[in-house]
């Protein structure tokens, strides 16, 4: 199986090649309309973002936030909308907060909504937490007043 550009070329049991489009008219995504779950864009979403997850992971024992850099943006036919794919991902594979805020940043970015990394700690003690997020997002699902900010990173030039 080869996926290049927006076509699918497959092998029969018979040995016969078959090219079979990704982005077919009716394949194509209306702005502001969900996406279905296994639809092509989720899936090709979800590839994308498991190469930068491994991307990002192989990065960071060295390089740090800095990892960022690292990311492969997202492939410009991908519409917004296809975050289910990443997110997926993101979940299945176990990404870390900072694994997940550097990937999703880069998706961000790409389709317009750059937005900033936020890391934040809780106050020393038996509890003390370290968190990741994004700009906008609640971090840990509400818990936002918990976490002192220590540092803000811009997204990486697309």
């Amino acid at each position: 199986l080869q996926i290049r550009g927006l076509s699918r070329r497959m092998q029969t049991s018979g040995g016969a090649e078959l090219m079979i489009p990704l982005a077919s008219a009716a394949m194509q995504h209306a702005p502001g309309q969900p996406i279905a779950r296994f639809a092509p864009a989720n899936l090709r979403a979800g590839l994308w973002s498991l190469r930068a997850l491994r991307a990002v992971r192989a990065a960071l024992p060295s390089r740090g936030v800095e990892s960022a850099a690292e990311v492969p943006p997202p492939p410009r036919s991908l519409p917004a909308a296809a975050e289910r794919g990443v997110g997926a991902v993101l979940h299945r594979r176990r990404a870390s907060c900072l694994e997940r805020a550097l990937v999703l940043q880069a998706w961000h970015a790409a389709h317009g909504d750059p937005r900033e990394l936020v890391i934040g700690v809780t106050a020393p003690g038996d509890e003390f937490r370290a968190h990741a997020w994004l700009e906008g997002e609640d971090p840990c699902h509400g818990s936002q007043g918990d976490f002192a900010e220590i540092l803000r990173r811009p997204p990486a030039p697309v």
